[in-house]
């Protein structure tokens, strides 16, 4: 009796359970190991079905939400398209204001005469490429494009054809700040020393003739010194000699003095535009000096100059200096933009800008040319210009305030 009682539970128990297994399966759809694969398919077609009818899923809420948005949201084309109908709002403004007062008809023609220019690059290129080599290419489209060679290539009328676009850049672009233009002499030669940015491309140099020429009372105009390396550019290094750059050396400099006009230095060299991101504002040494001698023997005033803005145009986290060599670059920074947009990535970032001028070093009137033949009068000259610029940059990033907004 006592085994009758032991088997009696566990047969009823285990007939129990085995009642049961198959009463589960069985409305699943029957037992089996390919069932319950099915099994794990079934809810989520039903929340797939439940997320089309707009019923409440039994999956987590948040991941149902980004479905819906991803796939059911619409492309919001409207949106840029009105970005893109203020932006072309925007660039017809530039267009009209370039140039003073001007009418609708001028406003065309020199869009129509900038256009046309372009198109008649890109059609020498075309033509050229079609005869020979790509280096050959560039080498013959580089030579139609070189300026008066008496005057280190500037053309004024490739100048006046691009001028909207510069225009549109200091205007509507960058929306420079700018603040004691005044104290630049209005006669005589002037050496303008200003910070350097961390960019390729000489925008800095740009800018500040733009500033000068369209806000001066004598509207007077700026030579930016470039590095040679810039110069060697194919194309680029034209089209920055045609606009009114300069090689960077002690001859160039003091050929541009002795006419009387002004020339911009940015003793930090290339050292300047290479600096990383992190760097930003931070002036390197005035190990060149150059534009002291060079100022002492013309008897030109020494007037510091500093520029915001243009760090945050291309900020380099890191540069590619072995691709860089290859191509025939100084440098190639890697940005937030480039190389992952492609060349689209080269457009520069819409920073605020603010250039800042400071009051002409004094002392130096009374200096004559061999002053420039002493090494640490010479030495003490750059030194005081480098922390007027430095302070100059510090109080114009403080009063720019936010770089983008």
């Amino acid at each position: 009796m006592g085994e009758g009682k032991r088997r009696a539970p566990r047969g009823g128990g285990g007939s129990k359970k085995r009642a049961a297994k198959p009463s589960g399966e069985g409305k699943r759809g029957g037992p089996g190991g390919g069932k319950k694969k099915k099994s794990r398919r079934v809810p989520i077609e039903k929340t797939r079905a439940r997320q089309a009818a707009g019923k409440k899923s039994s999956t987590k809420p948040g991941r149902a939400k980004k479905a819906v948005t991803a796939r059911g949201a619409p492309p919001r084309r409207e949106e840029f398209r009105n970005e893109l109908g203020s932006l072309e709002t925007l660039l017809d403004e530039a267009l009209l204001e370039a140039g003073g007062p001007v009418d609708g008809a001028d406003a065309e023609g020199a869009v129509v005469r900038a256009a046309e220019g372009a198109l008649d690059v890109y059609a020498n290129l075309a033509r050229t490429l079609e005869e020979s080599s790509v280096s050959e290419a560039f080498a013959s489209l580089s030579d139609r494009m070189r300026g008066d060679p008496s005057d280190f290539g500037y053309d004024a009328d490739f100048e006046n054809a691009i001028l909207p676009l510069l225009r549109f850049l200091y205007r509507r672009w960058w929306r420079v700040d700018l603040v004691g233009v005044d104290l630049v002499p209005d006669e005589g030669p002037v050496v303008l020393v200003g910070n350097h940015s961390g960019s390729l491309l000489a925008y800095d140099g740009a800018m500040l003739r733009r500033a000068v020429a369209d806000h001066h009372p004598r509207c007077r105009a700026v030579r930016p010194m470039l590095d040679p390396s810039l110069c060697n550019l194919p194309l680029l290094g034209d089209v920055m000699a045609r606009c009114g750059g300069v090689p960077a050396s002690e001859d160039s400099a003091q050929a541009v003095l002795e006419r009387g006009e002004i020339v911009a230095s940015f003793p930090e060299g290339r050292e300047g535009f290479l600096k990383s991101f992190r760097r930003r504002y931070e002036l390197g040494s005035f190990d060149d000096d150059d534009f002291v001698r060079v100022a002492l023997r013309a008897g030109a005033a020494i007037v510091p100059v500093a520029i915001v803005g243009a760090e945050e145009t291309h900020p380099a986290l890191g540069r590619l200096d072995w691709l860089a060599h290859r191509v025939g670059l100084p440098s190639l920074p890697v940005t937030p933009t480039f190389p992952l947009l492609g060349l689209g990535g080269l457009l520069p970032l819409p920073s605020r800008w603010r250039i800042e001028f400071g009051a002409p070093l004094r002392g130096l009137g009374d200096l004559g040319r061999e002053a420039a033949e002493d090494r640490r009068r010479v030495k003490r000259i750059a030194t005081r210009a480098r922390s007027r610029v430095q302070s100059l940059v510090d109080g114009a990033v403080e009063r720019r305030g936010r770089a983008f907004l």
